[in-house]
């Protein structure tokens, strides 16, 4: 019988799941290409499949540790869940606003994703976009957002597909502004 780790309230908050990762990371599991369930409460992450219930246990005892939060539970999945391959999240990348526009960085676990799954992408640090209103400028040049992610993530669209998508997020409201299309809902 499959397992996950999840919160027992819906969804995990961003960075609860940032943690999750991590820890996932620490013990070795590529959390960019897993065995996953959809995330309970979301449309738009996943949850790692653990093979069996003591494994699932260690990791729901660490990240309670980790978070200091006994709200993490082992979920038993019922032998018909569907588990498919692929990354955990989407890309993602932050936006904050700035006097004259934004700034759009790729979270930490993102440009680990994209190193891990594509070495040769030529990824950039940042991108700064001035104007007076995002609606003046997509009026004349047309959505920016796809722009954006090709040039900061250096990859192409089917690549960007692979990953899962990106997701464009706003760190100040904790709100998600935009997701590319790639990024089906479980």
């Amino acid at each position: 019988m499959p397992y996950t780790v999840t919160y027992r309230d819906a969804g995990i908050k961003r960075h609860e799941f940032d943690t999750y990762v991590r820890l996932l990371a620490k013990r070795g599991i590529d959390w960019t290409e897993s065995q996953r369930v959809p995330e309970p409460g979301t449309t738009n992450r996943w949850l790692y499949v653990w093979p069996d219930r003591p494994q699932a246990q260690a990791f729901c005892d660490e990240i309670r540790r980790e978070t200091g939060d006994p709200n993490w539970d082992v979920r038993d999945l019922p032998e018909s869940t569907s588990v498919s391959p692929g990354p955990l999240m989407p890309i993602v990348i932050y936006m904050t606003w700035q006097s004259l526009g934004n700034t759009f960085v790729l979270h930490p676990h993102s440009r680990t994703a994209i190193r891990r799954r594509f070495p040769k992408a030529r990824q950039v640090s940042s991108i700064s976009v001035e104007y007076l209103t995002r609606s003046d400028f997509e009026q004349t040049h047309g959505p920016i957002w796809d722009h954006i992610a090709l040039v900061l993530t250096g990859l192409s669209s089917e690549q960007l597909a692979e990953l899962g998508g990106y997701r464009i997020y706003d760190p100040a409201t904790e709100q998600t502004v935009y997701e590319s299309c790639a990024v089906a809902a479980p």
